[in-house]
C-alpha cells in the first residue's frame, strides 16, 4: 500500500503535519509521499493561494478570522454547487482523472 499525503504551502503548519506523519510511515519501512495538493490545479495557483494566505494571516488577521468565522456560520459556502467548492475542486481532475462535472473517468 502507497499513502499520498496533499499539503499546501501556507504557512508551513500543513507541511511540518504532513513531514511528521511521514517520518511515522519512513519508520515502518512504508511507502508515503507528500505533494503539494494545490499544485494539481498549477504552480501558479498554488503559489498565489500561498502567498496571498501568508499574506492576509500575517498582515490583516481580522480578515483572516471573519473568514473563518463566516465559513462557521454559513457552511452552505462549501456545499457542492458553490463557487467555493468549485474553486477547491479545480484540480480533482487532474489528481483523480474523474471529472467533477460527470464523474466519469477521463
Amino acid at each position: 500500500m502507497r499513502t499520498l499525503i496533499l499539503s499546501c504551502n501556507t504557512g508551513e503548519g500543513h507541511n511540518s503535519c504532513a513531514k511528521a506523519i511521514k517520518e511515522i510511515y519512513d519508520l515502518h519501512h512504508a511507502d508515503c509521499d507528500i505533494t503539494d495538493g494545490l499544485a494539481f490545479v498549477s504552480e501558479k495557483a498554488s503559489d498565489f493561494i500561498s502567498w496571498g494566505h501568508t499574506f492576509v494571516y500575517r498582515r490583516l488577521p481580522g480578515l483572516f478570522r471573519w473568514g473563518y468565522s463566516s465559513v462557521e456560520k454559513h457552511p452552505d459556502t462549501l456545499s457542492e454547487d458553490s463557487k467555493v467548492h468549485a474553486l477547491f475542486s479545480k484540480g480533482v481532475e487532474r489528481l483523480t482523472g474523474i471529472s467533477v462535472r460527470t464523474g466519469m473517468i477521463q
